[in-house]
């Protein structure tokens, strides 16, 4: 399984994503913290569950779509790499 999901990406790719996510998280932060001095405990505690959420699913539509756009991703999803093994025949 761990095959399977592994992408071989060039170091500039890991970069973008790492640093992307980076942004991302920073800026998630930023907002909670936003959000929990300007706003009521109450509303606090009924916007984090939500904007983990959102924010999550934003950053991994953008991985996505970054990985897209530079046909960085498997056509098919018997996708094998350079360094993989060949699977035996049963």
């Amino acid at each position: 399984l761990g095959k399977f999901l592994s992408l071989d990406l060039p170091d500039r790719a890991w970069k973008h994503l790492t640093w992307g996510w980076a942004a991302g998280w920073f800026i998630m932060g930023a907002a909670n913290l936003y959000v929990a001095f300007q706003f009521s405990e109450q509303f606090w505690m009924a916007y984090k569950p939500i904007a983990g959420f959102v924010f999550t699913f934003a950053l991994v539509f953008a991985s996505y779509f970054y990985l897209y756009r530079g046909h960085q991703l498997p056509h098919n999803p018997g996708y094998e790499s350079e360094n993989s093994e060949p699977k035996p025949n049963n």
